[in-house]
């Protein structure tokens, strides 16, 4: 996780942590003299009323679902517009908190003006390695010995493949309860699109497309495109990044003839809030668009006109 989404995500909990304080708080006679002159210490607090509106806002979009017998919060922001279009899966990366990433935020944000829900689901972060020390082997023989699986590897693996299932419930549990909306997208991000290089083959009914941002790929998980796409799949890579693995997905997808799939280059961000629109959303406004009037998706080689 990289700097920015560690001081974003600290400041996103102190705004919590606030907002609960001010909903706890009973003034006191004392309190309200000591409120009278307050220490200059607490002077420098002005956003702390914005951070404290965005706290109670996501207290007011957040949902329990359950599966397994355990339960997960979704963050729901509804259509602002007529006729609604249906609603969008949005997928963090890395288990992020609600507005750390700044593509899917802007997404969540700026789609339901377009008709679009959005249904933010929070997963699991995905496991980390976990590398002991080199040890030097004492036996000078040992080099020429054939190379050994390595268990550290395997058991990464094994443990990717459990969070990939756990997660895949959850999304499947959030499709079912989204299905009322009409038609769904799955919007995944960095490591939580590699939950979808598999999942596209085979989407329950409802689900009807399905983008991946930035994907990062994890050992032992499906990194190729299924022989077949039961829906139609973007892929949007940001040009500021390395993509050889998106190089090898669109290579593999052009050798069998994918014709559902799209990739293409575009600024992902950044972006703050109160920004109207944004590159990543016209692309992905347009690409949707598309969906509605072509039975199959078309490229998307500029941002759509409004």
């Amino acid at each position: 996780m990289s700097n920015r989404v560690r001081h974003r995500l600290s400041t996103l909990l102190c705004a919590l942590a606030l907002a609960l304080e001010a909903m706890a708080a009973e003034p006191t006679a004392g309190t309200e003299a000591a409120a009278a002159q307050p220490p200059a210490a607490v002077a420098a607090a002005p956003a702390a009323p914005d951070l404290a509106e965005l706290a109670l806002q996501l207290a007011a979009e957040r949902r329990l679902l359950q599966v397994e017998g355990e339960e997960f919060p979704v963050f729901v922001k509804t259509s602002t517009a007529k006729p609604a279009r249906g609603a969008l899966l949005l997928l963090p990366g890395d288990g992020e908190y609600p507005t750390a990433s700044p593509a899917i935020e802007q997404l969540r944000q700026l789609l339901p003006a377009q008709g679009w829900s959005t249904w933010l689901i929070s997963l699991e972060s995905p496991p980390r390695s976990h590398s002991g020390p080199l040890v030097p082997d004492p036996d000078p023989q040992a080099s020429a010995a054939p190379a050994q699986p390595d268990p550290d590897a395997q058991q990464r693996i094994e443990e990717l493949r459990k969070w990939a299932k756990r997660c895949e419930a959850r999304i499947a549990r959030a499709v079912s309860a989204a299905s009322a909306e009409g038609a769904l997208v799955l919007v995944a991000e960095n490591s939580a699109a590699a939950l979808l290089t598999g999942f596209v083959g085979a989407q329950p009914a409802a689900v009807k497309a399905a983008i991946v941002i930035d994907p990062v790929d994890f050992p032992g998980l499906a990194s190729e495109w299924p022989d077949d796409l039961a829906v139609p799949v973007l892929e949007l890579l940001d040009p500021v990044t390395q993509h050889e693995e998106g190089a090898q997905r669109r290579a593999q997808a052009d050798a069998a003839g994918l014709d559902r799939y799209r990739q293409i280059m575009t600024s992902i961000g950044p972006w703050e809030p109160g920004d109207n629109e944004t590159l990543l959303a016209k692309r992905v406004r347009g690409w949707l668009r598309s969906l509605d009037q072509h039975s199959r998706p078309v490229p998307v080689s500029a941002p759509a006109a409004d």
